[in-house]
């Protein structure tokens, strides 16, 4: 598995980060205004979220199976961050091992602490993940799930998908790094076919581009 600077750090450090921006995240009531803040690599293009990520699949969000407050190892509630976690269908694997059909999915608790440019993951959802994926020994502060897949660079590391084309969530991303044609949305993000996200993604895990998955 790919980490962070090779080490083990609270969970939502690695959801609420901006990207290589610091982050002014306000919990919404566990410590009164407390910020967290952190600074990380910036993933600006496809070959930089492929190169940080342990996979890359099509998943549909379900419903959430837990909630849990992070605190990263060190018992102390009022010291944690709030996350949910979502039931989803892996519909396609993109890189990566292949894993089983049902996953789960990691994102903060957005109700409990808003994120300033933060969007929601929701029941219902097809999206692209460029996902680390993690167990408690990696994220100590997690108990409730044994394997979970995190979006890198929160935001950043998320594509909606609409029939067959992915749209980048972050305005950040730009491109893929590999020549792929690309284009934008009218808010300027991101869009690509998925036929085009799959060659992308194979050329970057070198290997042949996967036929059109199952996108039911």
């Amino acid at each position: 598995m790919k980490r962070l600077a090779g080490l083990i750090i609270p969970l939502t450090l690695i959801l609420a980060t901006g990207c290589g921006h610091e982050v002014d995240a306000r919990s919404g009531g566990l410590s009164g205004g407390r910020q967290v803040s952190a600074d990380y690599p910036s993933y600006e293009s496809m070959d930089q979220l492929v190169a940080a990520s342990d996979t890359t699949a099509i998943a549909r969000i379900g419903e959430i199976a837990t909630r849990e407050i992070d605190d990263g190892g060190t018992g102390i509630a009022e010291a944690g961050v709030p996350m949910i976690f979502y039931h989803a269908t892996l519909i396609e694997s993109l890189e990566g091992p292949a894993r089983e059909k049902q996953i789960i999915v990691g994102w903060p608790d957005l109700d409990k602490m808003p994120i300033e440019g933060r969007s929601s993951l929701d029941d219902g959802d097809m999206v692209v993940l460029f996902a680390q994926v993690l167990t408690p020994r990696d994220a100590p502060g997690i108990d409730t799930q044994r394997e979970f897949y995190v979006p890198v660079g929160g935001d950043g590391g998320v594509m909606d998908v609409t029939g067959d084309t992915a749209v980048a969530r972050s305005p950040i991303v730009r491109g893929t790094g590999t020549g792929v044609d690309t284009s934008s949305d009218p808010n300027g993000h991101l869009k690509i076919s998925l036929t085009d996200l799959r060659a992308a993604v194979a050329t970057l895990s070198n290997r042949p581009a996967s036929p059109s998955g199952a996108m039911d």
